[in-house]
């Protein structure tokens, strides 16, 4: 037996749907949205993978009652749908009043559904349509339908109410909202009903039935609907959704195409593909259209624009990055500077009484050079920091580099109480690096260590050879440590627990360490302190 491609939208849609319920649930089963919620789903999931499963199958040569068992059970669904949708809204909107509604109602949907189990009186035999086998409608079918939708209709009025009382409460008007726009796509699903009357229209119910379940995870994502913490990127919901909707595109596409060969009667592969591609120019703009809207909804703008502003915005922290460092760098110049302008100012009110003392004054000419020097390299330091990073290396010795470094943050230090260890041991001391660049590297991981140790504790910065072709440089803090479950993700870019953190400190040190063709990699245990571990070749 071949696969009939109409079969394909409705039982991938049950799927989906009961996927759904079953995440909604998972998340937070003792609230009663979501069991309500897990329901609708379950009602609406027999409806959908039952008619999938008679679609494909065919009168001749399948025993009959078994299919009309099929329909019967996903009727006994579609019953359910209005009835628990009434009962989400009751609940949402909490309509006590309304509670014993629902009582009448659960009640009405058991008996309904012994009469499609039992009689004929609802479903009365099937149709063989172009699409595959559909129920018939029985004796009762009108007043089982006019119930059906009388429910939909109230509950909808009573959605539409609940905006005019809770304007105010911005979550709350925004969750009514989606919650009412996405019952009222679900009720188109209501042409469904038409087939079971003789008509031969492909039922596409299962189109709404989809965007009702995106509408709501929508809401669960933006407004928190029905009490799920759960934290999802943006870019995935933007995927599944696009996902989903080239999904109902191919769908489409198929089954317009499956109809049109039936109608004219071709069956060769050409005509076919001929006819699907027709198909898919007529229904290509209005998939643009709406993946469009998805961009401006979900994203705020179309995939090129949001890479040219992340582009931007990663430029723009790592510039805000860099002069956070520069600020270390010119506090710890005016601490720097106070020593050759104290003994500058000590010669200068000694200068008139000594100015004829010839010690005194080459003395005085040497000091004076050699602070004036001092205070020229700490400005030029600065100042060359300062530039654009353009990567310029130049023989390094790394002792030196991590000891200025260090000095730069003396005062940090000392006034955090932080004993600084180092041991260097017999490591080669002579590399080809950007000191400039390798200095924001330490000055970052010597920044992290500093705030993992707020009350004080120890620094341990260690260099060791690694088989005479790469240089170790071993940062290590006795800090709070990171937990595991955030150790992977550390050198992401943007991901930061610190309340006023960029995110960007470590990505940055890392892009320094790999565009000097070494590693960084990082140790850590919570309550006892981080290890980072950078290794440069020797000659890079």
């Amino acid at each position: 037996m071949g696969i009939n491609p109409y079969a394909i939208p409705p039982l991938i849609s049950a799927a989906l749907i009961f996927s759904a319920g079953c995440v909604t649930l998972r998340k937070n089963h003792k609230a009663s949205l979501n069991r309500i919620f897990f329901a609708l789903c379950c009602a609406t999931t027999p409806w959908l993978s039952f008619y999938g499963i008679n679609y494909q199958l065919t009168t001749t040569g399948y025993p009959s009652y078994l299919i009309n068992f099929h329909y019967r059970v996903a009727y006994c669904g579609v019953a359910f749908i209005s009835i628990i949708m009434f009962h989400y809204v009751v609940a949402f909107l909490d309509l006590k009043w309304a509670k014993t509604w629902n009582i009448i109602n659960y009640i009405y949907g058991a008996i309904v559904s012994v009469l499609i189990l039992k009689t004929n009186l609802i479903i009365n035999g099937v149709y063989q349509f172009f699409w595959g086998l559909y129920p018939q409608a029985g004796p009762l079918h009108p007043y089982f339908l006019s119930y059906f939708i009388s429910l939909i209709i109230i509950s909808s009025i009573f959605l539409y109410k609940g905006l005019s009382y809770t304007r105010e409460n911005f979550t709350k008007f925004n969750q009514i909202k989606y919650v009412l726009l996405a019952f009222s796509i679900f009720d188109l699903a209501s042409v469904d009903f038409i087939p079971n009357y003789g008509i031969e229209l492909y039922p596409i119910g299962y189109i709404p039935a989809l965007m009702f379940i995106f509408i709501i995870a929508y809401a669960i994502v933006k407004y928190q609907l029905m009490d799920i913490n759960i934290v999802i990127k943006k870019s995935m919901v933007y995927s599944v959704l696009v996902i989903s909707i080239t999904t109902i595109f191919l769908m489409i596409v198929i089954t317009s195409e499956h109809f049109l060969a039936g109608l004219f009667g071709y069956k060769n592969l050409i005509s076919s593909l001929v006819a699907a591609f027709l198909i898919s120019l007529i229904f290509i703009p209005l998939r643009n259209k709406i993946q469009t809207l998805i961009d401006r909804l979900v994203l705020k703008g179309s995939p090129i624009e949001i890479a040219e502003q992340n582009v931007f915005l990663r430029q723009e922290v790592i510039e805000k990055e860099k002069f956070r460092t520069v600020a270390t760098l010119a506090s710890s110049l005016v601490h720097e500077i106070k020593n050759p302008l104290t003994t500058l100012k000590t010669f200068l009110e000694h200068f008139p009484t000594k100015k004829d003392n010839p010690e005194f004054i080459a003395k005085f000419e040497y000091l004076t050079a050699q602070e004036i020097n001092r205070m020229e390299n700490l400005v030029k330091r600065l100042l060359d920091f300062a530039k654009p990073s353009i990567l310029s290396l130049e023989q390094v010795n790394i002792h030196h580099l991590i000891d200025d470094t260090l000095t730069l943050l003396h005062h940090e230090l000392r006034q955090k109480g932080i004993l600084i260890v180092k041991d260097y041991g017999t490591a080669l001391a002579m590399l080809k690096l950007d000191s400039n660049q390798i200095r924001q590297a330490l000055l970052n991981l010597l920044r992290n260590a500093i705030d993992a140790m707020p009350n004080g504790g120890k620094l341990t910065i260690e260099t060791k050879d690694k088989k005479s072709t790469a240089l170790e440089v071993v940062v290590t803090d006795t800090g709070c440590g990171i937990p595991a479950a955030d150790l992977p993700h550390i050198f992401e870019p943007f991901f930061s627990k610190k309340k006023d953190g960029t995110g960007l400190g470590l990505s940055i040190t890392k892009d320094i360490i790999e565009g000097h063709k070494g590693k960084i990699e990082a140790k850590s245990a919570l309550g006892q302190g981080t290890q980072f571990i950078i290794t440069l070749p020797v000659n890079s």
